[in-house]
């Protein structure tokens, strides 16, 4: 728990029947419960209540009070601590605390509790692979990858277009593409643009499009597109280039398409038929 009060300020834990108050005026900023309530084990909700007391009209004088709970840790249950309790594959140990996880790609069968590979062209998305049905489909013209955990696309395409089929083939495009906005100036008349990093095609589904922040501590977006802002320098001389605030842009590629969300193919990229 973290606590930031410059005025009396109480945790209150109501369960509809009795509220359990502790006042954190005089603890110190961080503060751990090692010993808390116990309650009987009956269907109830418990809430958290973070109060402050105000004098007058001096609410704005306390305006930044904050209490953040990080962990709550329930100990000494009756009867074990779960309400329901995990499927665990063929093989797993009864006497284990964990389950012995499937193979990525792979999800539970109800009927053997074996571990099954998802189907073709579908991965596995859920964190409880119980059944087939936590093999998810993959979209419009993508293929899942030999692990089945994302789909990705070959950039192969074929659309049909009235009495003939659109045939696109994009798969010779780079790994990663980067490209940049034109420049932008901040009100001081400081230079800086936009830099997008590109990875769509191929690579087994692979997030091969990075972003780097090179200001603080050297961080790095890894995801389908990014992007970051980038700020040229010449210091002494010596040109320099300072990347920051990398973000993603796409986390997963949902299907190819030549129409969403009211979004159209445009003509430019159909090819004329030959005049004869």
């Amino acid at each position: 728990m973290h606590t930031t009060c410059f005025s009396d300020c109480k945790f209150a834990f109501p369960d509809g029947e009795r509220t359990l108050q502790y006042d954190l005026s005089h603890l110190p900023t961080r503060t751990t419960f090692n010993s808390g309530p116990s309650f009987t084990p009956k269907g109830l909700q418990y809430f958290h209540q973070f109060s402050v007391s105000l004098c007058g009209n001096e609410e704005s004088r306390y305006n930044t009070d904050v209490a953040k709970i990080y962990s709550i840790n329930v100990t000494n249950a009756i009867n074990g601590v779960a309400s329901s309790c995990r499927h665990c594959a063929l093989g797993s140990s009864k006497t284990a605390s964990s389950c012995v996880p499937c193979p990525s790609g792979h999800y539970i069968e109800k009927d053997s509790s074996a571990c099954r590979q998802c189907p073709p062209n579908t991965f596995l998305s859920r964190e409880q692979p119980y059944g087939e049905e936590a093999c998810v489909p993959c979209g419009p013209k993508t293929r899942s990858n030999t692990m089945h955990t994302t789909c990705f696309s070959d950039c192969k395409f074929a659309f049909p277009d009235g009495e003939r089929t659109l045939q696109y083939d994009l798969s010779h495009l780079p790994t990663r593409t980067t490209f940049n906005s034109g420049p932008s100036f901040t009100p001081k008349g400081l230079q800086y643009f936009h830099q997008f990093s590109v990875s769509l095609c191929g690579n087994e589904g692979k997030k091969l499009a990075s972003c780097v922040d090179n200001v603080t501590n050297a961080r790095t977006v890894s995801s389908y597109a990014c992007q970051s802002t980038i700020i040229p320098s010449d210091v002494r001389g010596v040109k320099t280039v300072v990347s920051s605030q990398p973000v993603s842009l796409a986390d997963r590629l949902i299907g190819v398409f030549s129409v969403f969300l009211c979004i159209y193919l445009t003509r430019r990229l159909r090819p004329r038929p030959h005049l004869q």
